[in-house]
This record gives C-alpha cells, structure tokens and sequence, in this order.
C-alpha cells in the first residue's frame, strides 16, 4: 500500500509543478519554449510509468513469486517490463528539457558547444536504455513469460545493464548540475540574489543523490533474483528518481513565482543608483524594483525586455553586444 501512497503523492507534486511552470511561462512571463514542451512530454510518459506500477501493484509486487499464481507473475513482469523504458524515456526527456532551458538562458559559445554535445550524447544513451528495456530478451516475452520453453531463451545479463543504464542516469545527472554553475557564480549580482539563483538551479543535486540512492535496491533486487518480491523498492526509488527530475528542473522557470514567495533570497537590489556603461562585470539596475519580485526573472524568462531590469556584463567574448532578451544577457563590455 505505501508504493500507492508514495507513488500517488510525487505524481500529484510532479503535475502540479509543471502546470505551475506552465502558468508561469504562457500567462505570467508569456515565453513558452521548447523546454516547455519536452517537460510535458516528458510527464506524460510518467504518467504512463505512474500506471505501470499500479498494475504492478495490483498483479503482487512486493509479494515473493512462490505466493502468486503463475498468471499474476507473468502479468506482474509484464508492466515490469514496460516500467523500464518508460523510467529512462521519463529521465532523457527531462535532461533535454533542462539542457533546452539552459540554450535558452545562457549565450558563451563554449557552453553552447557543450550543451548541444550533451544533447547529443543524451541522444544516444536514451536510444540505448530505451531499446535495451523493450528488447532485453529474444523473444521479447520471454521476460514475463513463466514457460520453461520462452524462459530459456536469450536474455540481456540483468546487473551489467540496469547498472550501467543506472550509472550513466547518475553521471549525466551531475553533469547537468555542474555544467552551468561556472557562468552562475560569475554573475555579478547582490549576494542574497546571486545565492538564491544558486540555489534554484543547484537543486538538482537532490536527482543525483536520488539516482544513487536507487542503486542500492537496484542491487538487491538483482541479487535476490525474486523480481516480483525486490522490484517494489526499486520500482518506488525508480519512481521517486523521475518525479523529482521532473519536480527540480520546474523550478527555475518558476523563478517569477518564487520570487514573490521568498523575496529575500530574489529580489535584486541596486548596487549603484546610476551605474556607468563603462563598467564591466557589474549589475546595472537601471530603474526601480517592481514590488512582486519578478523584475531579474522577466529579464531571463520573457522575450520582452523589462522597463527596470539587471543588465549583466558578458563572461564570454566573441558574442552580439545586445543582450540576449530571454537569457542572462551576458554581454562583452
């Protein structure tokens, strides 16, 4: 019962997140993205994962093999079998939809670069994890099948690919986390801003410590070779792993409602009333502050460019001299 109760709980959170980043990008910024498309994407798919294991639930998971009938066991490794593709298509549509965001955001070439080579790499991992899940055995049934004659065909060793679709989830995780933390940290803005804005995005250190922590039922779920009485910790951890991706990488597009929430943390400050062109790596705060706290947030996530905003100088050379209107503007002085 607790899977159906822990399940239930992070998809509602998931759906709420992302109707919530959805509100933000259409009704409030009015700049929806590609980014915002692959997050609903990549719900959907959750969505589908989500009534996987409900059936999986329904059919005995969590129940030793030896206590089921035969025809619960087949159907029980039935939507076992579908669960493991949709978990990575869930986890490479959410990692495409960070790394959209980040195009979105950032300008440097050299991250640029780097982003779309992630993408590409990406691209290949979610083929290889996806395919290996649907055709992990030949003939495909002889996954869930309990015959003798389908079972002892030819099936893909269990431990060296779920832990190596595992790592390779974990080390792109991180890789996502880190990859724009070095442009982040040179933004010169108010402290308090500049740490809120790190915290946002640093975040997804909570999808790395969650994919690591998937490993240990993965582990034993491998080991005890009982699928239907190991999987349900590593159905739940698997579970919890794609919403909480989908949950972080909401937030930084919500950065327009969490700064009216924790304006302490969001709100930017001018640092000089009237700040010199001629200045480099400083924030110009050209007009006022909005009270809602939205003023930094509508500089990155709109199209249109704020009547008081933080103008900040560009860390990379080689790049326009106008501001990217929907991303940090990070011009050459």
């Amino acid at each position: 019962m607790y899977v159906v109760i822990v399940t239930s709980a992070f998809m509602g959170l998931a759906i709420l997140t992302v109707a919530l980043r959805l509100y933000t990008r259409v009704y409030v910024v009015k700049a929806p993205g590609l980014d915002d498309l692959i997050i609903i994407g990549a719900l959907l798919v959750d969505v589908a994962l989500f009534a996987f294991i409900i059936l999986e639930r329904e059919y005995g998971i969590g129940i030793p093999t030896s206590e089921l009938s035969a025809d619960d066991v087949e159907r029980q490794l039935f939507w076992l079998w579908l669960s493991v593709p949709f978990y990575n298509m869930t986890m490479i549509l959410a990692k495409f939809s960070a790394l959209a965001l980040y195009t979105r955001l950032f300008r440097p070439r050299p991250f640029r670069l780097a982003t779309y080579i992630l993408m590409g790499c990406l691209g290949i991992i979610g083929l290889w994890t996806t395919l290996s899940g649907f055709f992990f055995c030949n003939p495909v049934n002889a996954f869930w099948s309990t015959s003798e004659e389908v079972r002892n065909t030819k099936c893909l060793p269990a431990g060296p690919v779920w832990f190596t679709n595992g790592a390779l989830q974990t080390l792109t995780d991180l890789v996502i986390l880190i990859l724009p933390m070095p442009l982040l940290w040179k933004l010169q803005l108010p402290t308090r801003q500049k740490w809120g804005i790190l915290v946002v995005f640093g975040l997804g250190i909570i999808i790395v410590a969650t994919s690591s922590a998937r490993m240990y039922p993965l582990s034993i779920m491998v080991a005890g070779g009982d699928l239907t009485y190991a999987n349900a910790q590593a159905a739940l951890w698997s579970f919890l792993e794609a919403n909480v991706s989908i949950i972080c990488i909401c937030l930084p597009p919500l950065h327009p409602l969490l700064s009216r929430m924790f304006s302490f943390f969001f709100l930017p400050r001018p640092i000089h009333p009237r700040a010199s062109k001629g200045h480099s790596n400083r924030t110009q705060m050209s007009e006022p502050l909005r009270r809602d706290g939205s003023i930094w947030c509508n500089e990155l996530f709109s199209p249109e460019p704020a009547s008081y905003s933080a103008s900040i100088s560009k860390v990379d050379t080689n790049e326009d001299e106008h501001e990217n209107e929907e991303g940090f503007g990070l011009n050459e002085s």
